[in-house]
C-alpha cells in the first residue's frame, strides 16, 4: 500500500520540523510513501528553503500564520483544529491512504509496515490508565477514502463538545466509541512513544509536552533523544547532502571510461528511474 503523510508546522516548530523530516527521510521506506504534505500555517522563506531540498515533499500554503508563545494557546488550537481539514484535503486531492502526523515526532523506524490494509481507519490508543481519552490524535490512517469525507465531518463536530483544553483527542475518542466505523487499535508506544525507554519496537517518539517539558528547547533535549537531535537537527537538511551525493555521482559518472560511453550511460540510467528510486540509490550507496 502507497500512503500519502500530512503534518502541519510553523515557524516556532521549526526544530521540532527538522527532526521530523530529516529522520523520516532517512528512517521510512520511501518506496511507500507518495507524498509528504507539509501544511504551512507560519513558516519563513529559510524554513521553506530547508524543507524544499527533500523527495516526495509538498509545501501546502494556508491562510493561517500562528506562533507559540503559550502551551494550548489561541494560535496552538487553531493549529490543531485546523488538521483535520487539511487531512480531507489531501484525502480529495489524492485519493490515496493518508496518515496525519504531530510535527514534534520523530521517526526511528518505518512505521508503514504496522499500518493494516484490511480496516478503514487506525487510531493511536493510549496506554495510561490515567490518560484523559482513550485515543490520542498525534497518529491517525484513513484507509477508506470514501469513508473519509462523513468521518472528519463527524470528528470536527464532536470538537465543538466537551469541556477539554484538548479537544481533537476526546473528540476522535468519543467518535470512535459510538461504534459507527470500523478502527483498528494501534498502541501508543509503537507510534506515538512519549517514555523514556526506547526499544527496538518503537517506530516514532513523540516529544509531547507534558509537565516539566513545556518549550520546545526541553521537548527536544531530553537525555534519550540526544543522539538523534545530534543526527537530525541540522543546520543543513540530510536531503541536501543526498543531493551533493547525487551530483558527486553524475560527475564520476560522466568521467567514467568516455570512449565507451559508461559514463553517460550511468547518468541516463539515473535520470530515468522515478524520483522515490532515486532517494532510495543515493541513500543506500552512502551507507555503502
Amino acid at each position: 500500500m502507497i500512503f500519502n503523510v500530512m503534518t502541519v508546522l510553523n515557524s516556532d516548530y521549526f526544530d521540532f520540523g527538522k527532526l521530523f523530516v530529516n529522520s523520516f527521510y532517512d528512517n521510512v521506506d520511501l518506496s511507500r510513501i507518495h507524498k509528504l504534505y507539509v501544511y504551512d500555517t507560519g513558516l519563513s522563506e529559510d524554513d521553506k528553503k530547508y524543507l524544499s531540498v527533500f523527495p516526495q515533499m509538498e509545501i501546502v500554503s494556508t491562510e493561517l500564520n500562528t506562533k507559540h508563545v503559550l502551551l494550548h494557546d489561541e494560535d496552538w488550537r487553531k493549529n490543531v483544529y485546523s488538521k483535520t481539514a487539511f487531512l480531507l484535503q489531501v484525502i480529495e486531492k489524492d485519493s490515496l491512504p493518508t496518515v496525519m502526523i504531530d510535527s514534534d515526532c520523530l521517526f526511528l523506524a518505518d512505521f508503514t509496515r504496522l499500518i493494516p490494509e484490511d480496516v478503514d481507519f487506525v487510531a493511536c490508543r493510549r496506554e495510561e490508565q490515567e490518560a484523559f481519552c482513550e485515543y490520542i490524535a498525534s497518529f491517525f490512517v484513513i484507509n477508506s477514502i470514501a469513508k473519509a469525507p462523513a468521518f472528519i465531518r463527524e470528528w470536527r463536530e464532536e470538537m465543538y463538545y466537551g469541556t477539554e483544553n484538548h479537544k481533537e483527542s476526546p473528540a476522535l475518542s468519543r467518535l470512535i466509541n459510538k461504534g459507527s466505523y470500523q478502527v483498528y487499535a494501534i498502541k501508543e508506544d509503537l507510534v506515538s512513544y512519549t517514555g523514556i525507554e526506547l526499544t527496538a519496537d518503537v517506530t516514532i517518539a513523540h516529544m509531547k509536552s507534558t509537565r516539566g517539558l513545556r518549550t520546545v528547547e526541553q521537548r527536544v533535549s531530553q537525555p534519550h533523544l540526544k543522539a538523534y537531535k545530534d543526527k537530525y537537527l541540522t543546520k543543513i537538511p540530510l536531503a541536501a547532502v543526498g543531493e551533493a551525493f547525487e551530483a558527486m555521482f553524475r560527475e564520476t559518472a560522466a568521467e567514467a571510461a568516455p570512449e565507451q560511453g559508461a559514463g553517460k550511460e550511468r547518468v541516463s540510467a539515473l535520470d530515468s528511474i522515478s524520483p522515490e528510486k532515486r532517494a532510495l540509490l543515493l541513500k543506500r550507496l552512502k551507507k555503502g
